[in-house]
């Protein structure tokens, strides 16, 4: 952010600004936003007094300090069309402060956080989304490639390893469908960045596919529902998928073992 164009020799030159830059210009005064989208203002001597005045104003200090505030967020994350709706209300708050309207400029930054906050939400959601996709489809991939699944759904699983192997690429679709149902509620902000996106949402996908092998091998264990098992791949499929949609079904699954252990454990030793 840059404020009056000023040197310690006078008045530097406007620069030449782009229309679509432009905010608003008057004999007065012209604000603007520059080639990096910060916003710019330039008054003219006959609007010095009236600076003066503005600048002795509390208003003035609480809206330059959220304007301050305003352009230090990262935009990089965004489009050039959010990018530019950003700070271009940022730069109406300032047109507004100009003209003494200061709840209304108040109001505009708050407004221009608010959007920022929302278009920085939805980029992390479809950031998010595509990587659960992108996971999900690469294990569908991996298994139509060995030719594997085609085999465990149009037959019966032949073996406990098929039967896993079932359950957890199910349990990594069940963790993508957990994705798309939460990601409006999930603790998510784009200015951490694409890769800690997509690696945290890779490992959720991982979790699902890990989860559901073990729902699986819990359930021909006898640990949990082991009468569900003899319906076939049906249930398999029931299983995993559950499993990997619920983010409580490790935790629960491992802390009844867990119990279970301890309890052996305390049996006298023959």
């Amino acid at each position: 952010m840059a404020e009056t164009l000023s040197s310690q020799n006078g008045k530097v030159p406007r620069p030449e600004i782009p229309v679509d830059n432009l905010i608003y210009q008057t004999t007065e005064y012209c604000v603007w936003l520059d080639e990096k989208l910060d916003v710019w203002w330039d008054t003219e001597e006959c609007f010095e007094s009236k600076m003066i005045e503005l600048e002795g104003r509390a208003e003035w200090g609480e809206i330059m300090s959220r304007l301050t505030e305003l352009e230090a967020f990262p935009i990089s994350h965004l489009s050039e069309e959010s990018r530019r709706g950003f700070k271009f209300q940022a730069g109406n708050g300032i047109l507004l402060l100009f003209t003494e309207k200061f709840d209304h400029a108040k109001k505009m930054m708050i407004s221009a956080e608010t959007f920022y906050r929302i278009r920085t939400a939805e980029q992390a959601r479809s950031w998010i989304l595509y990587a659960g996709l992108l996971a999900a489809m690469s294990f569908t991939a991996a298994a139509c490639v060995t030719g594997w699944i085609g085999k465990v759904t149009v037959m019966k699983p032949e073996n406990l390893f098929e039967e896993i192997m079932l359950g957890s690429l199910v349990g990594t679709w069940g963790a993508f469908v957990s994705l798309i149902a939460r990601a409006s509620v999930l603790g998510i902000d784009a200015t951490a960045g694409k890769r800690l996106h997509f690696l945290e949402t890779t490992c959720r996908i991982v979790t699902g596919f890990i989860a559901g092998g073990i729902a699986v091998s819990a359930v021909e264990a006898g640990i949990i529902a082991p009468a569900i098992i003899k319906a076939g791949a049906s249930s398999i499929v029931i299983v995993g998928f559950t499993a990997g949609f619920s983010e409580r079904f490790l935790p629960s699954l491992i802390g009844r073992v867990d119990t279970s252990l301890k309890g052996n454990s305390s049996l006298p030793k023959r």
